[in-house]
């Protein structure tokens, strides 16, 4: 009977410390949190990508680190773009100037969309509807849908033949609509060569339909219409609000080429240089000093920023292919720089202050 009684008090253990996690608005970051993840290029193949079910064991032991990077959030109406996302409650800010712009509330998270550069084009788009990324509570077995839309117009002011003489095109847009269904189809643990974490499992289909089309005579008239399917599988862990591990898979014969995951040391793996956009600052992660060279144009200035955008250093290049800025008096933590001409910014790159 004593034998008896200490099982029954065992089994409650055992449980709790193998039961699946549940994932609330609580765990989405806060303004001044920033992310550092890094991408293995040449996954194996062998990687446990494709197992399911309940307290699965997942060894991502073996994943490279070979294309680092970091992003941080910031209160949403400190940036320039709230106009076009007044209800966001988050966002993030990447070093390659984009601005990312989420709704969170205690049922659901929504990207509303992304302020971005592509070369010296700035675009803003925004989901009508919103993409749904997370539904709570986020636990095994919950399912959901999302069908987001975006369009982006731009100007073109040119003359175009489409086989009946030239025609002159002011406008192109760009549309993109999708139709994802995701289900948590695992939980348990996984290990990466930063440690072990309880997670769950999740695999999302995305089917995206994108059109181009020119506006002439008043009109918008395709020109284009391509379709494409993907398989993405994410496992996600408590107070990040970001995928541990992110893939994206051929669902035809359910290749993959890259795996995304979170580093989740600020720290961790960044011992090498840092190009981005041109711009090149060594070494990263820095604790007095970094250098920066620029592979085109030398710019007249740089200005070094925080992780809320606030200025906090502005260099005078005097057109030097390469300067050295003093670190010392920064905190620790992530930093992006910008490479400004004649009053735009051209190109930008990040490091981190030990």
């Amino acid at each position: 009977m004593k034998k008896f009684f200490s099982f029954l008090l065992f089994v409650p253990l055992f449980f709790a410390a193998n039961a699946q996690i549940v994932i609330t608005s609580a765990d989405m970051p806060t303004a001044g949190t920033y992310i550092t993840q890094t991408s293995d290029t040449t996954p194996s193949a062998a990687l446990p990508v494709f197992d399911t079910g309940a307290n699965t064991s997942w060894d991502f032991t073996g994943l490279n680190n070979q294309a680092p990077s970091a992003f941080g959030f910031v209160d949403p109406s400190t940036t320039p773009y709230i106009s076009y996302f007044p209800s966001a409650t988050h966002c993030y800010m990447t070093a390659d100037s984009m601005f990312g712009y989420i709704y969170a509330n205690s049922s659901y998270v929504v990207a509303l969309g992304a302020r971005v550069m592509m070369d010296t084009l700035e675009i803003i788009m925004q989901y009508d509807p919103d993409d749904t990324l997370y539904v709570f509570p986020y636990t095994y077995g919950t399912t959901y849908e999302s069908h987001p839309v975006g369009a982006v117009k731009m100007f073109y002011g040119d003359s175009v033949n489409f086989g009946m003489g030239n025609v002159y095109i002011d406008s192109i847009r760009m549309t993109m609509s999708y139709d994802k269904n995701t289900v948590v189809d695992g939980w348990g643990n996984v290990t990466t060569p930063l440690g072990t974490y309880p997670t769950l499992r999740s695999s999302r289909v995305e089917i995206m339909e994108q059109e181009i089309a020119v506006h002439y005579m008043s009109m918008w008239i395709p020109i284009n219409t391509t379709i494409d399917t993907s398989l993405v599988i994410e496992w996600s862990m408590k107070n990040t609000g970001i995928p541990l591990i992110s893939i994206t898979a051929d669902p035809a014969d359910s290749t993959y080429q890259s795996v995304d995951w979170l580093t989740v040391s600020p720290s961790f793996g960044f011992n090498e240089t840092s190009s981005m956009n041109g711009i090149n600052v060594y070494p990263n992660p820095a604790n007095d000093q970094i250098s920066i060279s620029f592979d085109g144009e030398t710019p007249e200035m740089v200005i070094v920023s925080d992780i809320c955008g606030r200025e906090v250093k502005r260099i005078n290049t005097n057109a030097e292919a390469g300067i050295h800025i003093d670190i010392t008096d920064l905190s620790s933590g992530v930093y992006f720089i910008s490479a400004a001409s004649k009053g735009r910014i051209y190109a930008t790159g990040r490091f981190i202050k030990q």
